[in-house]
């Protein structure tokens, strides 16, 4: 049973933010909420968080958190049944829950809830920001793209899949190889891609990205709102394709990157 302040998170996130049938990506960072929960004198249920937003998207919808180890590129093994998410402890509580499958990408998997889980969960995702991606599919379908205790665009992944359909010069394709242990517990060697920053041109992105999330603010492309202490923001991924794509093309990545331009 959901205590008094979860109900009110719960409330929170209908009357703002999500709704029956809602694609969403989640990135997050619990730690404002951990101190919320303290001060009212309650416990912080992390499964009652990821709860809150199933129970509010329903079965028709799809609940998607990043659950990214980057051990395969050192040639550490991935175990997609055991292998820890590095991105957060909300996102080790979703692959806990019921109904919860991980993607198959050794580096940039997720864990995914709802209509399209086993769509996504099927895909055989050779490279990291493909096509044939998640990130793919976030952005074919719109999803929205919820931030929470963070902001609104630090930590959201879904820039690097942009960077690669558009065409950036700081970054290039490679491969990793590494022991693989799939849902079955088979092990084989298994070679997968991603488009990894070129570090000859030293690319740092700005603060959080902060530059493009302000310009986006300023466009009414980010619904920003707190939860008491607890920032939250939500944009919508063709919003997010299209600010990036045009920052790339038209403004050399300035809103996103710095890096030294190579002659």
């Amino acid at each position: 049973m959901m205590n008094s302040l979860m109900k009110q998170y719960k409330q929170f996130l209908e009357e703002v933010y999500l709704k029956n049938g809602d694609i969403v990506y989640i990135s997050s960072d619990v730690f404002a909420m951990a101190k919320l929960f303290r001060e009212h004198g309650e416990k912080l249920a992390l499964e009652e968080v990821v709860q809150c937003i199933t129970d509010i998207v329903g079965q028709q919808g799809t609940v998607i958190f990043p659950s990214y180890n980057w051990g395969f590129c050192q040639g550490i093994p991935f175990d997609v049944r055991k292998t820890e998410s590095k991105t957060g402890a909300l996102t080790k509580v979703a692959l806990k829950q019921a109904g919860f499958v991980r993607t198959s990408h050794p580096i940039y998997s997720m864990a995914v809830w709802g209509k399209d889980a086993r769509y996504l969960k099927n895909l055989n995702t050779v490279e990291a920001f493909g096509n044939d991606s998640p990130f793919s599919y976030l952005h074919k379908n719109n999803a929205k793209c919820l931030a929470i205790g963070i902001g609104a665009l630090e930590g959201l992944t879904l820039i690097h899949y942009i960077e690669q359909m558009v065409g950036v010069p700081y970054r290039y394709h490679k491969k990793f190889t590494a022991e693989y242990i799939d849902e079955h517990g088979k092990s084989e060697l298994k070679t997968y891609s991603m488009y990894v920053r070129d570090l000859t041109m030293n690319p740092q992105h700005i603060n959080g990205f902060e530059p493009l999330a302000q310009k986006m603010e300023k466009e009414n492309l980010i619904i920003s709102k707190n939860f008491k202490i607890v920032e939250h923001h939500l944009l919508f991924s063709k919003d997010l394709f299209k600010c990036v794509a045009d920052d790339i093309l038209a403004n050399d990545s300035r809103l996103l990157y710095t890096y030294n331009h190579l002659q």
